[in-house]
Parts: C-alpha cells; sequence; structure tokens
C-alpha cells in the first residue's frame, strides 16, 4: 500500500484544456504519414505548428477555408490554457467548424 502511495506522489500530473483556437489557413501539406491520410494545416494564429484534419469533410473545410479565406475554429487540447501555440505538432483537434 505504501508503494502505491509513494508511487502517486511521485507521478507528475499533467492537465489539458480544450479550446477553441479561430485563425485562417496558411498553409496545407498532404502528410499521410502523420495525419491518417488527411491534410496537415497551419493556422495564422499558430505558424509554427501543424494540425491534422480529422475526415474527409474536414479536409473539405480546410480547403473551403483556405480558398476563401474564411476563418475556421479548430477545438484543440492546450498544455496552457488560453495559449493555442501551446499544442505538439500533428495534433488532432476534436473538432473544425468554419465560421463565416
Amino acid at each position: 500500500m505504501n508503494k502505491y502511495v509513494l508511487l502517486l506522489a511521485l507521478t507528475p500530473l499533467v492537465s489539458f484544456a480544450s479550446e477553441d483556437c479561430n485563425g485562417k489557413v496558411s498553409y496545407i501539406m498532404d502528410h499521410p504519414s502523420w495525419c491518417e491520410s488527411h491534410l496537415a494545416f497551419k493556422m495564422d494564429i499558430i505558424p509554427e505548428k501543424w494540425i491534422c484534419s480529422l475526415s474527409e469533410r474536414s479536409d473539405s473545410m480546410i480547403l473551403t477555408a483556405l480558398a476563401s479565406d474564411k476563418v475556421i475554429s479548430a477545438r484543440l487540447a492546450l498544455q496552457i490554457p488560453g495559449k493555442c501555440q501551446a499544442i505538439g505538432h500533428y495534433q488532432k483537434p476534436e473538432y473544425i467548424s468554419l465560421l463565416k
């Protein structure tokens, strides 16, 4: 029992907050090995990180957003709440929506 208590006490707790990150699509790339045959894209608010598309429908939304210069909203798990830049490379959002 003491071993388990000690193990839990030494284990760092990592918390991720999901938040909407809104921005325009700045780059797209077909990267099947990292994004499970879907598009990878960058947003203007997160220029240094690639985000993976979720599905063929998401691919279409991303292409539409890029072609029409529209804003998308990607729900991302953030390592630091309130900082959209605090994501890992090739992270998948919970969902993507195209804003008006």
